[in-house]
C-alpha cells in the first residue's frame, strides 16, 4: 500500500467526517457531567478519566462500526467492488487502504478526546503517572 493511495482515501473518503464525529461526540460525553458541575466523576484523577473513557466507547463503538459499514455501504454503491475486482490482488489488499484511512481517522479522534481529558485532569491534580495509560 502506498502512501499516496492512503492520502488520498483520508482525504476522499468517509474517515475524516467519521473521526470529526466521533472525535466531537466522544469530548461531549467526556465534558457533559460539566453542565451540572459532575466533572468530579473524572477529573480528579488519572485512573477515573481512563474508567470514563471506557464508558463513552459504549456510546462510540457503534458509531465506528457504523462509519464503516457506511463506507463499505459507499464503495458497494460506487460500485467500486466490480471495479476492483478486476485487479489480481486479493480482497485484503484492495479494501486496506480504505480500512487504514479510517482506522487511522478514528484513532486520531479517540486520542483528541484522551488529550483533552489530561488537559483537565493535569490541571487538577499534582501526582502523574502513566499506569492509567493500560486501562485507556
Amino acid at each position: 500500500m502506498t502512501g499516496r493511495v492512503l492520502g488520498v482515501e483520508l482525504r476522499r473518503s468517509s474517515a475524516p467526517a467519521a473521526g470529526l464525529l466521533v472525535g466531537l461526540l466522544g469530548a461531549l460525553a467526556l465534558y457533559a457531567p460539566a453542565l451540572t458541575d459532575q466533572t468530579s466523576l473524572w477529573d480528579t484523577q488519572w485512573t477515573s478519566l481512563a474508567v470514563f473513557q471506557r464508558i463513552t466507547l459504549v456510546v462510540l463503538w457503534p458509531l465506528v462500526l457504523g462509519a464503516g459499514a457506511w463506507q463499505a455501504w459507499r464503495d458497494h454503491r460506487a460500485r467500486v467492488v466490480e471495479l476492483l475486482a478486476t485487479t489480481p490482488r486479493p480482497v485484503r489488499q484492495r479494501v486496506a487502504p480504505t480500512a487504514c484511512a479510517l482506522a487511522i481517522a478514528l484513532v486520531a479522534a479517540y486520542a483528541a478526546v484522551s488529550a483533552a481529558g489530561a488537559v483537565r485532569v493535569a490541571g487538577a491534580t499534582s501526582y502523574a503517572h502513566l499506569d492509567w495509560v493500560a486501562v485507556t
